[in-house]
């Protein structure tokens, strides 16, 4: 009886060595009645979509995707090229059959050996079939007489409402899974603090992985930038909501990385004042500070140099001591005079901005009468003649005038002039001491410096 006992014990371990080694893998069976040649199988990665598979039609009208490995899970995509696509959801059930008409897709949809994938065609066919009674509605309130226009109205708000909710029905029936947690993503409502920032994002679940093979990561990331940008915060604000971001995207190591390298990555290219701060912020914290293993030493070199150049007009730097060429063709530097203040301003030909702060600092530099006040004036313009004539025209003599039209210093990373006029304030160790962009910004350090006459 002992080796009865051991022997039924052995074959159970090996029929589940078996039924472990053909669960590996995936295979997914789809029949697509009206579908020729080719059927692909594709799968989403943030704000992208990439053809995993391309397999052509059997007789049967069938094709079959497998594979040894399992696929790595997300939001995949059947697609029947040139004439429709489907979704549909990647999680732990990876072997099963999809059939459907190409007449109908999501009406005639079935699909055995994924509970997760019926759930989500469910939840698919009656919000097409709602979202169509809506518009029947309100075309029929539209051409209704008046009487009968409020008893529409009424079922067109039921309708409505159903719509709106069924999604937390369908979540709450499969609480825990992959579909539940891509609903609560996609309809949740983002919360905030008293103060208009801080985009908790409660009901996104930043420990699902699978988030990253759909839109839901890169979508989330979008909306904190536009929330952010398109209300032109300030630097500050915008560090700060992106590290509340940032702090909820390292409950998973790869949701972190890729959320850190998206917003570097696109920082590094946003050409809006002060917002290098923000690349040197993440670069800083996030990068340069040993934590981020996965890049190599020549990136982490790259990365240190570009911070450098971004950071050198941070106020509390010195400024960079700059050689460029003058009117009278010679070469002048930044830091060329004894000057106990110095004002660079970066403007352009053609600017009627930048010429009302240069008129603005003739006339302050007249008023102050103060030798130990040294303005020097940067063309970013290519055209010398039209330079010559502007400085002659509104005769600048208290100025000192230069030039890089080919960028040959870099002076457009190094003082991130991304817009002009931009004004500079240094003291007299060439400290970078203030920044100021536009009229109203220079103007008001111009006020400030009449009142401090003295300290200046």
């Amino acid at each position: 009886m002992k080796f009865l006992k051991h022997t039924i014990s052995v074959l159970f371990l090996f029929n589940m060595f078996i039924f472990s080694a053909l669960a590996d893998g995936y295979k997914i069976k789809v029949k697509i009645k009206g579908a020729k040649d080719t059927v692909q199988l594709g799968y989403y990665y943030a704000d992208k979509q990439y053809v995993l598979k391309n397999e052509t039609i059997d007789a049967n009208g069938e094709v079959i995707f497998e594979g040894e490995k399992a696929l790595k899970g997300g939001i995949y995509m059947i697609i029947v090229p040139h004439y429709t696509f489907f979704d549909l959801l990647i999680g732990d059930e990876q072997h099963f059959t999809i059939k459907t008409d190409t007449t109908d897709v999501m009406g005639k949809m079935q699909v055995t050996g994924s509970p997760m994938n019926a759930e989500f065609f469910a939840y698919q066919k009656f919000m097409v079939a709602h979202n169509k009674q809506i518009k029947e509605l309100k075309e029929k309130i539209g051409k209704a007489p008046a009487a009968s226009k409020a008893k529409l109205q009424t079922q067109l708000d039921a309708v409505k409402k159903e719509t709106e909710t069924h999604w937390k029905v369908v979540a709450d029936k499969n609480k825990g899974t992959f579909l539940a947690k891509l609903l609560r993503a996609t309809n949740s409502q983002e919360t905030y603090n008293q103060n208009g920032g801080s985009y908790f994002f409660e009901n996104i679940d930043f420990s699902e992985q699978r988030f990253l093979r759909s839109p839901i990561v890169f979508n989330t990331i979008q909306n904190v930038l536009a929330k952010n940008l398109n209300n032109n915060k300030s630097a500050a604000w915008v560090i700060r909501e992106l590290d509340r971001l940032i702090e909820k995207s390292k409950a998973n190591t790869d949701i972190y990385q890729y959320t850190i390298s998206y917003l570097l990555n696109f920082f590094n290219t946003f050409h809006r004042v002060n917002m290098n701060q923000v690349f040197v912020h993440l670069s800083e914290n996030y990068f340069l500070n040993g934590k981020a293993d996965w890049l190599t030493e020549d990136n982490i070199k790259g990365l240190q140099k570009r911070t450098d150049v971004l950071s050198a007009s941070f106020p509390g730097k010195v400024a960079k001591n700059l050689k460029m060429e003058t009117l009278a063709k010679d070469s002048m530097s930044f830091h060329d005079g004894t000057a106990k203040n110095t004002i660079l301003i970066f403007w352009k030909i053609g600017c009627d901005h930048c010429k009302e702060s240069v008129l603005d600092l003739k006339a302050f530099k007249k008023e102050m009468k103060d030798k130990s006040l040294e303005i020097i004036a940067i063309c970013t313009s290519k055209n010398r003649k039209d330079w010559a004539n502007f400085v002659k025209k509104h005769q600048l003599t208290d100025f000192k005038h230069c030039w890089d039209p080919k960028n040959k210093t870099g002076y457009s990373d190094l003082f991130n002039i991304k817009s002009t006029p931009i004004l500079y304030l240094l003291d007299a160790n060439k400290k970078i001491v203030s920044k100021r962009v536009g009229p109203p910004q220079i103007d008001a350090l111009l006020d400030q410096l009449r009142r401090q006459k003295d300290k200046l």
